[in-house]
């Protein structure tokens, strides 16, 4: 759904709300956004993460970021204002 979870041969962010839940996330730590290319360099998407993440919406319909996006601090704040 988001990010790459094949090693970068193919970036996803078809998803609009999950578009939308990283850049609140990348607005709310101060991460910028960028363009990245797939391993093959013939797909090109914006994300708001670095492309080794994936996000995932979960069968509960929550979303779901999975990889080494931020460090375990910044992730429970992040947790705490997106859920709460």
């Amino acid at each position: 759904m988001y990010g790459s979870c094949d090693g970068g041969r193919t970036i996803r962010a078809e998803s609009h709300e999950m578009n939308s839940k990283m850049a609140l996330a990348a607005k709310i730590l101060n991460i910028k956004g960028e363009y990245v290319q797939n391993a093959d360099r013939t797909q090109r998407v914006f994300l708001h993460a670095s492309c080794d993440v994936e996000g995932h919406l979960g069968r509960d319909g929550r979303y779901y970021i999975v990889g080494m996006l931020f460090p375990l601090v910044a992730i429970i704040e992040l947790l705490l204002i997106l859920c709460c």
